[in-house]
């Protein structure tokens, strides 16, 4: 069915004549309601865009997300967090730049919170601590157990 013959199919339902320079708006006001209340699998689509800043424009008939991934380098999803979380994140990293993990909704725009300086550095401060931890004072000795006998503390650092 065309917009046309819904406008004509709702006039003629109507039956009165005083009502057909407000269909559009009933058809309008419909329209945003079932997209405000109805999601359906139709719906989902999928679109990329290119980072190049901290915002990212959102399409026009953009309603929600569903998923947001980046695909370059290695597969890596963001998640989404309110606009006051993701503040509160930026200042916790001093802005840092990088790959986003976190995006919020500001207006008519996704905003990321950019962070791979610090996470290069956490992850290099996990790997150092769990190097330590394997090769840490002494090598490991092999001790027998016996059944009966009282087992003995062991104290290690952490």
């Amino acid at each position: 069915m065309t917009y046309s013959e819904l406008k004509t199919a709702i006039a003629d339902f109507l039956n009165r004549s005083d009502l057909t320079t407000h269909i559009d708006t009933f058809i309008d006001s419909t329209e945003a309601e079932l997209n405000r209340r109805l999601r359906t699998k139709d719906m989902i689509v999928r679109a990329e865009a290119t980072a190049d800043g901290q915002y990212l424009t959102l399409p026009t008939d953009w309603l929600e997300a569903i998923n947001v991934e980046i695909t370059t380098n290695d597969f890596s999803p963001i998640m989404q967090m309110s606009l006051e979380s993701l503040d509160i994140y930026r200042k916790s990293i001093d802005n840092a730049s990088g790959q986003p993990i976190y995006f919020a909704i500001v207006d008519n725009a996704m905003g990321v919170a950019m962070f791979t300086a610090l996470f290069e550095k956490a992850l290099e401060e996990i790997r150092l601590a769990q190097e330590k931890a394997e090769f840490a004072k002494g090598s490991l000795i092999i001790r027998r157990r016996t059944y009966g006998k009282p087992k003995k503390n062991i104290y290690y650092m952490k």
